[in-house]
C-alpha cells in the first residue's frame, strides 16, 4: 500500500514545493516520515526528518530545496517488496 501511494505522496510534496507552501511541505514530509516507519521503509525517515527540520527552523531556501530534492529522490527509489 505504501509503495502504491508513493507517486501521490511525491506529487503532493512536489506541488507544495513548486508553490512555496512551507506548511504543506512540512506536512507532506511528516506524513511520508510516519508512513515510511509504519511500513518498514525506515531509510526514508532521516530524509523526511531533514525536510521537516529545515522548514520548522526556517532554513534558507537552498537548504529546504536540497532536503526536498533528496527526499523526492529517495522516494522515487521505493519498490514493492524491497525497501531501498
Amino acid at each position: 500500500m505504501f509503495v502504491d501511494e508513493m507517486p501521490y505522496r511525491v506529487s503532493v510534496l512536489r506541488q507544495a514545493f513548486d508553490v512555496g507552501d512551507m506548511e504543506a511541505i512540512r506536512r507532506a514530509a511528516h506524513q511520508i516520515r510516519g508512513a515510511a516507519g509504519s511500513y518498514g521503509f525506515d531509510q526514508l525517515t532521516p530524509f523526511a526528518a531533514a525536510v521537516e527540520d529545515a522548514v520548522a527552523h526556517h532554513g534558507v531556501e537552498e537548504e529546504i530545496c536540497r532536503t526536498v530534492e533528496s527526499l523526492l529522490s529517495i522516494c522515487r527509489q521505493v519498490r514493492a517488496g524491497a525497501p531501498e
